[in-house]
């Protein structure tokens, strides 16, 4: 399959003090489940009990950090992305002919993309992340 945007998985630096900071500002349910979660744990928490919470998140049968950023992408931008397998190692558009587009992507321009993204990514790393295509090798069937 051939996707164009980000390979989530291949993010090494996420700071996950700002990942918890997205969650608490675009879903204040689940904010307070983290919370609650994390309460068990130590006053300080590292950023392996976030990390740990995170590759735990679950949406629509997808689940990790791919899935969480594929649902605030989808709801704060209000568009129809992709995602590639359940567990949302890359999210962005696959590949089609232009009619099966759904229509909010469909007249999008690759740097209106790009920039609608990158906007998302840049608040969870400091790292330069590729948004490109992508031939995602898996043998999933789902």
């Amino acid at each position: 399959m051939l996707m164009y945007g980000v390979y989530v998985s291949r993010i090494k630096n996420v700071n996950w003090g700002n990942v918890v900071g997205m969650l608490k500002k675009y879903d204040h349910d689940r904010y307070s489940d983290f919370l609650d979660d994390m309460k068990g744990n130590s006053a300080e928490n590292d950023s392996r009990d976030i990390e740990f919470w995170f590759d735990q998140y679950e949406s629509g049968g997808r689940s990790g950090l791919g899935a969480f950023l594929y649902d605030v992408i989808r709801e704060q931008e209000k568009v129809e992305i992709d995602i590639d397998d359940p567990d949302g190692i890359c999210i962005g558009i696959s590949v089609a002919a232009p009619w099966e587009f759904h229509p909010s992507v469909r007249n999008l321009s690759e740097e209106q993309f790009t920039a609608m993204i990158s906007k998302y990514i840049c608040q969870i790393t400091d790292e330069e992340v590729p948004i490109r295509w992508w031939k995602i090798d898996d043998d999933l069937d789902w």
